[in-house]
């Protein structure tokens, strides 16, 4: 008789599973035969064990993530997520990996919207369909397309505004309410500008994804109620739930809502209540709020915040990378 010690380097890739409730041990010993045939079998048999148990733990983890229960997280605190995993700690921790940014152009129908590539280029690219706040389409938030482009995500920035730039509250409101009221052409806007970036030889994204700011949060919140296979959403302090209230049953895609605590319109209150309503849905839903006020994120905005907006958008990247995997 011959005892077997299984190698770890075999058991070492379930270690992430461990908190799925799978009994996983760094060594298994067993009495074997001593002869080849023997040995060779219980082998076999050991191997069946990894594969089954690595299976079951995939499919406990993708259950936890589709009724994952709201998470808050105050000043940038980490908070623990589904299979007790922690949903943003180590956040920036480690080196990331920093890419350079060509800018091009994306036309659509009339259109020519920017275009953000990583570079060098690895096929297919994840991609994020970029909604732009009140204020249209500022320099702020192509820089925001520009990093995401240095962490590997494709971006396209949308123009709802036809290229015009609001430079006071009122003109927002003003040119808001403008586009608003185009709701059906600019629907069709977001239909084809999403469906290039998975037809467009320049991205070929498998994994898509849409980022808001304000009123574009809100946008991107509706789009994902129409859109197929969003992989997720991050919503800057804006949302459509409570304008449109048959969004909870259209969307389901995972939704990263960011809040500020001194912001009144969404309040904090009305953002976990709106995450609270979707995960008791089923659904998968974040809150990540911070120490600002409404427009920390926009460098153009009076309630900018370098530093606040410098630490969630570490966090943002930490949800989109674990979503493009």
């Amino acid at each position: 008789m011959l005892w077997i010690e299984a190698p770890w380097v075999l058991v070492r890739p379930m270690r992430r599973f461990t908190k799925s409730r799978i009994p996983i041990v760094s060594t298994l010993s067993f009495a074997a035969p001593s002869n080849f045939p023997g040995r060779a079998f219980l082998f076999l048999v050991y191997i069946s064990f990894l594969s089954v148990a690595t299976s079951a733990a995939c499919n406990r983890e993708r259950e936890h993530k589709k009724t994952a229960a709201s998470s808050t997280i105050r000043d940038g605190s980490p908070c623990v997520s589904v299979c007790g995993t922690a949903a943003f700690a180590g956040c920036g921790t480690s080196e990331r990996r920093r890419y350079a940014v060509e800018r091009a152009i994306m036309v659509v129908g009339s259109q020519e919207l920017s275009l953000h590539i990583p570079k060098p280029t690895t096929f297919p690219v994840p991609s994020v369909l970029v909604f732009h706040s009140a204020a249209g389409r500022t320099e702020s938030v192509l820089e925001w397309c520009d990093e995401l482009a240095r962490a590997g995500f494709g971006a396209v920035a949308l123009d709802f505004y036809g290229g015009k730039i609001a430079t006071k509250p009122d003109e927002s409101k003003t040119l808001r309410d403008g586009a608003n009221a185009r709701e059906p052409e600019l629907q069709r806007m977001v239909e084809q500008t999403y469906d290039l970036l998975q037809n467009d030889s320049r991205l070929r994204s498998q994994k898509r994804f849409l980022l808001g700011w304000s009123f574009g949060a809100a946008w991107a919140t509706f789009a994902s109620g129409f859109l197929p296979n969003v992989k997720a959403v991050v919503a800057y302090y804006g949302e459509d739930f409570r304008m449109n209230p048959g969004l909870y049953d259209k969307t389901e895609a995972p939704i990263l809502f960011v809040g500020a605590r001194r912001d009144t319109d969404p309040s904090p209150e009305q953002l976990q209540e709106i995450a609270d309503h979707l995960t008791g849905k089923g659904k998968s839903a974040e809150l990540l709020l911070v120490d600002a006020t409404h427009g920390f994120a926009e460098r153009t905005h009076a309630g900018y915040n370098e530093q606040v907006a410098s630490n969630v958008w570490k966090k943002v990247l930490c949800f989109l990378e674990d979503d493009a995997r």
